[in-house]
């Protein structure tokens, strides 16, 4: 996996909507040196199978349902590119003189499993962080999680031809676009090999995805935004002075 600066350098137009009755933030202002290694994303909940009538309810032609099923597809693979965009943004969110790297991490199937439960009960979700983090080796894991994953498409809600406005993108309702509106529920937690979360973080998502508007630059725009809220409150406005701080190994 290769990380670019282009997750910084790149518009977004995704849209944060803060979470109240989820995960709760917490943050510990230590930069980890060495290496950080990216657990794949955990799915909570699959998006739900995607709705073959019109505004209308009436079913849809073959022709029309090509497009829903190719951002039914796209909705599945969207966990995985987050995975790697949120890596790339956080990344770039670093302050320069940064001494470490980022790879690719696994952990075992429970320890997954202990976290994928400690979130969907909300208990012990630190401890079994810490336990994962052990396991995926290196000097930190970040985890990445995905609570739900919703589509809307446009083609079921407005007329075709239709110009609307999705998070402040402008785009046609047509059947060649097929615009969706999705909301993505989002958590990630940078963990320590000693156990310490560094951050945690959780809250909702939304963004456009269409023909126009592929996926690897709806999943670019939510990393970026989703970087963006945690890295001033974990890193604060001096970022340089945690790195210049801190010890060589």
């Amino acid at each position: 996996m290769t990380f670019s600066l282009f997750a910084l350098l790149a518009p977004g137009c995704a849209s944060h909507h803060p979470l109240a009755d989820r995960t709760p933030w917490d943050v510990h202002p230590e930069v980890v040196l060495g290496e950080v290694r990216v657990v794949p994303a955990m799915v909570l909940a699959p998006p739900p199978a995607p709705a073959m009538t019109d505004m209308l309810s009436t079913p849809l032609s073959a022709e029309f349902s090509a497009g829903r099923l190719q951002r039914a597809a796209e909705l599945e693979a969207l966990p995985d590119a987050l995975r790697h965009d949120l890596a790339g943004a956080f990344y770039a969110a670093l302050p320069e003189g940064w001494r470490g790297h980022l790879r690719d991490g696994e952990i075992s199937a429970p320890a997954r499993q202990r976290v994928e439960r400690a979130l969907t009960e909300s208990a012990g979700l630190d401890d079994a962080l810490a336990e994962a983090a052990a396991q995926v080796g290196g000097d930190a894991a970040l985890f990445v999680w995905v609570r739900s994953v919703e589509g809307q498409p446009l083609t079921s809600t407005h007329l075709i031809g239709e110009l609307v406005l999705q998070d402040g993108l402008p785009v046609v309702v047509d059947w060649t676009e097929e615009p969706y509106a999705v909301h993505v529920e989002l958590g990630l937690a940078l963990v320590s090999r000693e156990g310490i979360v560094l951050f945690r973080c959780e809250d909702q998502y939304t963004g456009l995805l269409s023909a126009g508007h592929p996926l690897d630059l709806m999943s670019l725009e939510i990393a970026q935004d989703a970087v963006a809220q945690i890295a001033p409150v974990w890193l604060g406005e001096d970022r340089g002075a945690l790195v210049e701080a801190a010890p060589l190994d």
